[in-house]
């Protein structure tokens, strides 16, 4: 859907899909790389930046040695 220029609708399913399985690690990704491509200015005070960094920091938790997570949030 993201590819498809259908942000809202996979922000949308993506957030089903986690409430549904609050352990999947692709959905929590998935959907914070969604909240910040829909951003026009990157800014770290942004709703949607901070609860991207709220997902990655669940991605940590969830999965300790994936670096992943980690790489996605420095940039």
């Amino acid at each position: 859907m993201m590819t498809e220029g259908r942000n809202r609708e996979a922000i949308e399913a993506l957030r089903l899909l986690i409430e549904k399985n609050s352990n999947h690690v692709n959905g929590h990704v998935t959907l914070a790389v969604a909240l910040m491509q829909r951003q026009e200015n990157l800014d770290k005070n942004n709703p949607g930046t901070i609860e991207a960094l709220a997902l990655i920091d669940t991605v940590t938790s969830l999965n300790p040695n994936d670096p992943i997570p980690l790489i996605e949030k420095q940039m």
